[in-house]
C-alpha cells in the first residue's frame, strides 16, 4: 500500500517515482487479486518499478522499458554470533548425525507436506537422520499430525525461533519447499541465509530460485509437490558428504560475490542517479553532505 499512498504526492510535487513493492512471482493464473490491483493502480504512474527478482517483473508483466531487478543483499553479521551447534541440538534433543532443515511459515504460501512427505519417505531406509522444521503458522497442527508414529522423534517441530541462524548451522542439509500453485518465490530469505551458512540448497523450482540457486553446483531445484523427487536429492547429499559441503561451499561463495549489501547497495545508487540525473560524482557529493 505504501506505493498507492505515494503516488498522488509524487506526482504533485513532480518527483519521481520508484514503485518497488514487487518482492514475490506467483503463478499468473493464480495471483493475489490484491497484487494484481495494486499492479493496475501504480504501474502507470511509476517511472520504474522495481522487483528483487527477474521473476517477478516477468510474473507481474512489467513494461521492459520501466522494469529494473535489484537482488537482495545478504548482512553478513547477521551470522557473527551463532550459538554452539552442541548447544542447539542438545536444546532440542538432536542426537543423528545428519539434520535436514526448512525455515518458513507455516502458511499456504509454503508446501510443508512435500518436505515432511520427503522425510517420511527417507526415514523408511535411514536411522541417521533428524529432519527439523523451523516456524509457525495457521497449518502447523496439520501438518504434525500427518507424520507416522514410529517417525515423530525424528521429524521434529520447533516452532518460532529467534536465533533461526543458529539453528540453521546445525543443519547438514537446507529445504525449502513452496506451494506453487499460489505462490512464487522473489529472493528467497531462508535459502539466502542457508548460502551464508555455507548448506547445499534443495528447493522447489519456482519464481527466483532458479536466480538464487544454481542446479548441481549449489544445490538441487526439485519439481513442486514432489516428494519423492526431493527425498532422493536429500538421499544424494547425505549418501555423498563431501559433495553437500562443496555444495555448501559453493553456496557461500556465490552468496558473497552475488548478493551483497555493497552491490544492492551501489544499484540502488545508479538507479536514484539516473532518475535524478545527476552525474555520479554531483550525485556523492551531494549525499555526503546530508
Amino acid at each position: 500500500m505504501c506505493s498507492v499512498y505515494a503516488i498522488p504526492a509524487a506526482k504533485l510535487l513532480g518527483i519521481k517515482f520508484v514503485n518497488g513493492f514487487l518482492r514475490d512471482a506467483p503463478p499468473a493464473f493464480t495471483s493475489t487479486k490484491q497484487g494484481w490491483i495494486r499492479a493496475k493502480l501504480t504501474f502507470p504512474f511509476s517511472d520504474k518499478i522495481l522487483s528483487n527478482s527477474f521473476a517477478g517483473l516477468k510474473a507481474y508483466n512489467v513494461p521492459a522499458r520501466k522494469g529494473i531487478c535489484i537482488h537482495n543483499g545478504f548482512n553478513s553479521d547477521r551470522i557473527n554470533d551463532l550459538a554452539d551447534k552442541k548447544f542447539i541440538k542438545e536444546k532440542f534433543n538432536i542426537k543423528t548425525e545428519f539434520v535436514v532443515g526448512m525455515v518458513a511459515a507455516f502458511s499456504d504460501n509454503k508446501d510443508y507436506m512435500t518436505f515432511i512427505n520427503a522425510a517420511q519417505i527417507v526415514l523408511e531406509s535411514r536411522n541417521d537422520v533428524t529432519f527439523v522444521a523451523v516456524g509457525d503458522g495457521e497449518n502447523f497442527e496439520s501438518c504434525k499430525n500427518q507424520v507416522k508414529f514410529e517417525f515423530k522423534n525424528r521429524i521434529k517441530f520447533l516452532g518460532k525461533q529467534k536465533n533461526a541462524e543458529s539453528i540453521i548451522n546445525i543443519f547438514d542439509i537446507s529445504v525449502l519447499t513452496t506451494n506453487s500453485k499460489v505462490h512464487g518465490e522473489g529472493i528467497s530469505n531462508a535459502i539466502m541465509e542457508y548460502m551464508a551458512m555455507g548448506k547445499p540448497v534443495i528447493a522447489t523450482d519456482c519464481g527466483g530460485n532458479r536466480e538464487l540457486v544454481k542446479e548441481g553446483k549449489t544445490g538441487f531445484l526439485v519439481k513442486a509437490s514432489d516428494p519423492l523427487e526431493m527425498a532422493q536429492k536429500i538421499s544424494f547429499f547425505l549418501e555423498n558428504n563431501e559433495k553437500a559441503k562443496d555444495f555448501g561451499r559453493n553456496g557461500k561463495e556465490r552468496l558473497r560475490i552475488e548478493f551483497n549489501l555493497e552491490k544492492m547497495g551501489g544499484a540502488f545508487e545508479d538507479l536514484y542517479r539516473k532518475l535524478s540525473g545527476c552525474s555520479k560524482q554531483t550525485y556523492t557529493n551531494e549525499a555526503q553532505s546530508l
